[in-house]
């Protein structure tokens, strides 16, 4: 244990002396290997045997889990060093590993279970030194229990029978589940944080394991009682940690659940339920942090436990992600019949948590500044987990793709959905951060595209969504960019009736906007990037006209374009142009035959946008010829200029280089 400590901390580098405290480690494995009855001298000295061997033992366990994290963190050649000291031995340690945790398990037993001890004592521990073992067991269990359970998720249950002892796969598994379940049902003051949270770790280990999965997965009772067993560990530690860890063991029982295709016949009954359980603790995490969201009518005020105590940020952030993992699983476990109940649950905690997340901060609060720990029930905290949003409303895009894969028409499915929309669209517009206003209606925007047809398109949600567009194209530049962002996602992913609809009420606010940019030149960037969107949108809006109408919106279109050619955005919209008379070519012919003038605005901008790239050009390219007269003549390689023509055989335009390419200069 010394070397441990020594080499982690990094007190000493010598490579002779790490050396010898690594053979003096590795000499003391020698001991184990003698009977116990042969090293007991006296009485005094049998629990003193146990304790050495118990030290040994959980030196070695120590060791073992921190080469495994220095390798997860990338430090090769640290990593290296360590597996290199325990890979040689892990076989032999992993067989006394799990005889110390069988001896643990037994000497834990209650009083009225002592007459199935064993007489003779267990393999480090005599049958006249019970009482002065339990002690050294109570100190040292916790470390070798998490490098057990490291080794049979290293090696996932290769070997049938254990040397020592004696035990089969089965044997192994659900005795260190066991000791596992024991200390977490074990009074909240039995056990340090630190000793919950290696138990939590040792358990998740065990349920990493396809083996373990499929032992575990078939019995449904066994998987809701351990489930209750971390639903009561949250309830009763405030640590955070804990919860993590605790999320991380349910989401693997899920899985476990999942890829076993398990299904049976829940019906959402309190203590009989998977389901009901899941939801439970996922609850519990949840309003202990966020008791606004609570669905009841009792008084939405934080638990003093949780009042006083303030957890980081990051910490925080980890534990919601989490808890929304959970909740969005449930909806895809496999289930012998719907349960609606599920996803109505579901949106309820997913939308209450997105609307505590979209809390503006109080004026103190930006005063203030930002801290990288937060206080439990503080009004309005909510808005410092802003970049958890995106992960709510990935999880909320899932739920409804796991409803359409189940293919449910439920009505109250259907409503939920709707209702979900319109509660989102209430957050909205009680945003007032413009800097998180983007990440929220790109939630909303891909939950319209992902709900059904019958959802989407209800009328509270058709004049709410156009009138934060509509609003948001009147105001600043993020705004509108945000705006057109959603509103071209809308055009690209939704059904052609709710996309039609959309059309026929955002698109004069659209045009207002495209309009204005007539008067006023783009400039800056964003006034460029706006534009760009506009004539995405517009290409958009002309592939779902009727044909009889691309005359008209090329005739709303064409005349802006030419006025902003020569400004910053000259490339763009001379692009946009190019695009119409080659798609549309029946059309723009129509039109310049009946605006005659603008073909010669349209020709007069180009040459002059020609002759302005000409004096600005540097170097010029000259080309210098002498005649026989000794005359020489200068010539300078000049910018195309392009003229647009129309070809009267193939009925289109396009844009043609001049045929004067040279400018003779004597």
């Amino acid at each position: 244990k010394q070397w441990y400590q020594r080499r982690v901390r990094g007190v000493s580098r010598d490579a002779s002396d790490l050396k010898r405290i690594q053979q003096l480690l590795v000499s003391s494995l020698q001991n184990l290997q003698t009977s116990t009855h042969e090293l007991i001298i006296s009485r005094y000295n049998e629990s003193t045997s146990t304790l050495l061997r118990l030290s040994v033992l959980q030196a070695w366990a120590e060791v073992y889990v921190k080469a495994h994290e220095i390798n997860a963190q990338d430090s090769a050649e640290e990593a290296l060093d360590l597996l290199s000291t325990v890979e040689a031995h892990e076989s032999y340690l992993s067989e006394l590993w799990m005889s110390a945790i069988r001896d643990h398990a037994l000497l834990s037993l209650p009083p009225s279970f002592a007459t199935q001890l064993p007489p003779n004592g267990g393999t480090f521990y005599c049958a006249d030194t019970i009482d002065s073992s339990r002690p050294h067991y109570r100190r040292m269990w916790p470390s070798i229990l998490h490098a057990a359970a490291m080794w049979l998720n290293k090696h996932p249950f290769r070997q049938e029978m254990d040397k020592i002892t004696d035990m089969t796969n089965e044997d192994r598994l659900f005795l260190t589940i066991g000791v596992v379940i024991e200390a977490l049902c074990a009074p909240s003051s039995t056990h340090t944080t630190q000793t919950v949270c290696m138990c939590l770790e040792a358990f998740s280990q065990l349920l990493s394991s396809p083996w373990s999965q499929a032992k575990i997965a078939y019995n449904h009772t066994t998987c809701v009682e351990y489930v209750n067993v971390l639903h009561r560990t949250v309830l009763t530690r405030s640590n955070a940690q804990i919860h993590i860890h605790a999320l991380k063991c349910l989401l693997l029982l899920q899985e476990c659940r999942r890829t076993t295709g398990t299904s049976s016949d829940d019906r959402l009954e309190p203590g009989n339920s998977f389901l009901f359980a899941n939801l439970e603790m996922a609850m519990c995490v949840l309003l202990r942090r966020f008791p606004e969201i609570s669905p009841t009518d009792h008084p939405k005020t934080p638990i003093s436990s949780y009042a006083s105590t303030g957890e980081p940020i990051t910490t925080m952030k980890e534990l919601l992600k989490l808890s929304v993992d959970v909740v969005v699983g449930l909806v895809s476990l496999p289930t012998d019949n719907f349960y609606v109940e599920i996803p109505e649950a579901a949106f309820l905690l997913l939308t209450g948590l997105f609307s505590a997340c979209a809390v503006n901060p109080t004026e103190e609060e930006k005063q203030g500044g930002s801290s990288d720990f937060v206080l439990h029930g503080t009004p309005s905290m909510g808005h410092k987990f802003f970049s958890v949003v995106p992960h709510i409303s990935q999880g909320l895009c899932s739920v409804i793709k796991n409803m359409e894969i189940k293919d449910s028409n439920d009505r109250r499915w259907l409503t939920c959905v709707t209702t979900t929309l319109v509660t989102l669209l209430r957050t909205l517009d009680q945003q007032q951060d413009r800097a998180h206003l983007e990440s929220y209606v790109s939630t909303l925007t891909v939950l319209i595209c992902s709900a059904p047809p019958q959802a989407s398109n209800v009328q509270i949600v058709y004049d709410k969504v156009s009138e934060l567009f509509s609003k948001m194209l009147e105001g600043d530049l993020t705004s509108q960019l945000t705006s057109l962002r959603a509103f071209k996602t809308l055009l690209i992913s939704c059904d052609s009736v709710i996309r039609i609809r959309y059309i026929q009420s955002v698109s004069l606010a659209f045009f207002e906007l495209f309009f204005a940019y007539q008067k006023t030149s783009p400039v800056r960037e964003e006034e460029i990037a706006v534009l760009t969107e506009m004539l995405s949108i517009q290409r958009i809006l002309l592939s779902n006209c009727l044909p009889d109408t691309h005359i008209h919106m090329i005739r709303l279109i064409v005349p802006v374009l030419i006025a902003l050619l020569g400004s910053t955005a000259h490339a763009q919209c001379l692009a946009e142009i190019t695009y119409l008379t080659q798609t549309y070519p029946t059309e723009v012919r129509n039109m310049f035959v009946g605006q005659p003038l603008l073909k010669q605005q349209l020709e007069s901008k180009i040459r002059s946008s020609a002759a302005k790239a000409q004096a600005q050009a540097t170097p010029c390219i000259y080309i210098v010829t002498k005649t026989n007269d000794g005359i020489v003549s200068l010539k300078t390689l000049v910018p195309f200029i392009y003229l647009l023509v129309y070809n009267s055989t193939n009925n289109y335009f396009f844009f043609s280089r001049s045929e004067y390419n040279f400018l003779d200069l004597m």
